[in-house]
């Protein structure tokens, strides 16, 4: 079981390992003159090559199911990508068996 002085300060852990995430992610670009640019710049570098190979396999659709996996490592990228920076989803760590699905029919 989960000691209950951690329990009581889950939610924080949570929000804090979140911002270190992003900010990781973000290659520190809240400390730099261009944080637009660096924010962009980094997660291209971090997650650029897997959503170039989605985007391709989507502009070829072969009527195949075709599932990728990751970690959370992998998830959080994509999903700050997607969403805008202030979207309550990127203040949390991606809860286990968190997954982003693109369907096209």
């Amino acid at each position: 079981p989960i000691p209950e002085a951690v329990a009581k300060m889950a939610v924080q852990l949570d929000e804090a390992t979140a911002k270190q995430m992003h900010s990781i992610f973000e290659g520190g670009a809240e400390f730099t003159t261009d944080p637009d640019g660096t924010r962009h710049e980094s997660l291209k570098l971090i997650i650029g090559r897997l959503w170039t190979h989605i985007i391709d396999t989507m502009g070829k659709p072969d009527g195949k199911l075709h599932l990728m996996s990751g970690h959370d490592w992998s998830v959080s990228p994509l999903l700050m990508c997607l969403v805008a920076r202030d979207d309550d989803r990127l203040h949390n760590w991606p809860p286990f068996c968190s997954n982003i699905a693109f369907e096209l029919w």
